[in-house]
């Protein structure tokens, strides 16, 4: 809980907006978040932290709290840092969801999906933007939330399909010895993925399962980035297995993102939307526009061999001061960030360098 509070922490448009009493303007008491509580007890941490009169604090009506809304936090059992991470931007975000009540959309029909894969990908992407916003819109999403694109290919026919998926952060395999880059490990999770065996897919158009190709695309980034490295596996019996202790060199500067997005619209693509977009279809959209340059802001690190065992940490960047400053428990103190690319780094969080505009922070 320390690790993953002092990362949100350090997201500063977080934080201000729970510094202020503006969250309290966003606040839907709705039966899928906490009811607006986690909202007010968030803020009263994130007070506490940055008042800045104590050395440490023991946020126990929070933690409690936690316990209510899922057993998982209540009990001394050491947890996963990503779980909590993903639980408390999902409470935060349901509480903050402005769209919540909306009527839900219907599917697509199949001819509606067809015409959908004919459209140029930007517009699409954005279309399908447009339908998640529809009921799941919150200032935690606007900082958070990016969008893939995952295509499948018939190997047969060569029939295409393409669905568009939510994240609020993205999980990437590591090799299991050696070295790697998170350039490499990015590569990996875009690459062209043969599906076969008990992985073939039904075509849709073949109406039988096919060897077929899978493709993940970035069609939008948020402003800030979290990417979570894949250092636990479940063993064949579906234990927890241990660690993986493999070095991921990774930047602290100058992540560029570029390589694994969709490339801008081409002319041909550029005269189709104008002809087929709306007026606000056609406006340029940040989260879709390169630069996609990161600076690493928190680096989340797990010590120890496996889930059930072992010490979270959490480097953060001052941005005023310009060091780094290790969060250790009650122990805080300034480090030197050449260290960070270890075998303990778990989960890192980047912000863009060119500012994505959510709208309303």
């Amino acid at each position: 809980m320390n690790s993953t509070i002092q990362a949100l922490s350090a997201t500063t448009p977080l934080s201000i907006l729970f510094l202020s009493d503006e969250f309290k303007r966003a606040v839907q008491r709705n039966w899928k978040g906490s009811k607006g509580v986690m909202p007010e007890l968030y803020s009263n941490l994130i007070r506490s932290l940055w008042k800045g009169d104590v050395s440490s604090i023991k946020p126990t009506t929070f933690r409690n709290f936690c316990g209510r809304l899922n057993g998982d936090w209540k009990n001394d059992v050491q947890q996963d840092a990503k779980q909590f991470l993903e639980f408390m931007i999902e409470t935060l975000h349901e509480d903050l969801n402005a769209n919540f009540n909306r009527t839900i959309l219907q599917n697509l029909t199949p001819e509606q999906e067809e015409f959908r894969e004919r459209l140029p990908k930007y517009l699409a992407s954005k279309r399908e933007w447009q339908r998640h916003s529809h009921r799941e819109l919150s200032p935690i999403y606007d900082l958070f939330g990016g969008q893939t694109m995952s295509r499948l290919r018939c190997k047969t026919c060569h029939f295409v399909s393409t669905t568009w998926e939510f994240f609020s952060s993205i999980s990437v395999e590591i090799p299991h010895t050696g070295s790697a880059t998170l350039d490499q490990c990015l590569a990996q999770f875009c690459r062209d993925e043969g599906l076969r065996g008990e992985e073939s897919w039904k075509c849709p158009h073949c109406k039988v399962t096919r060897e077929a190709t899978k493709k993940i695309t970035f069609t939008r980034l948020p402003q800030y980035l979290i990417v979570h490295l894949k250092r636990f596996r479940n063993d064949d019996y579906g234990r927890v297995a241990r660690k993986v202790h493999t070095v991921i060199d990774f930047p602290l500067r100058g992540l560029d993102m570029s390589p694994y997005t969709l490339p801008p619209p081409d002319a041909t693509d550029q005269q189709r939307i104008a002809q087929l977009a709306a007026p606000p279809e056609r406006a340029p959209d940040p989260a879709m526009t390169p630069p996609y340059v990161y600076d690493a802001y928190a680096v989340l690190q797990h010590i120890g061999n496996d889930l059930t065992h072992g010490h979270y940490t959490t480097a953060i960047r001052d941005r005023m001061k310009k060091v780094w400053r290790k969060y250790n428990d009650t122990v805080v103190r300034d480090i030197e960030p050449v260290g960070l690319q270890n075998r303990e780094a778990y989960i890192l969080f980047y912000e863009r360098t060119s500012p994505v505009d959510g709208g309303r922070l």
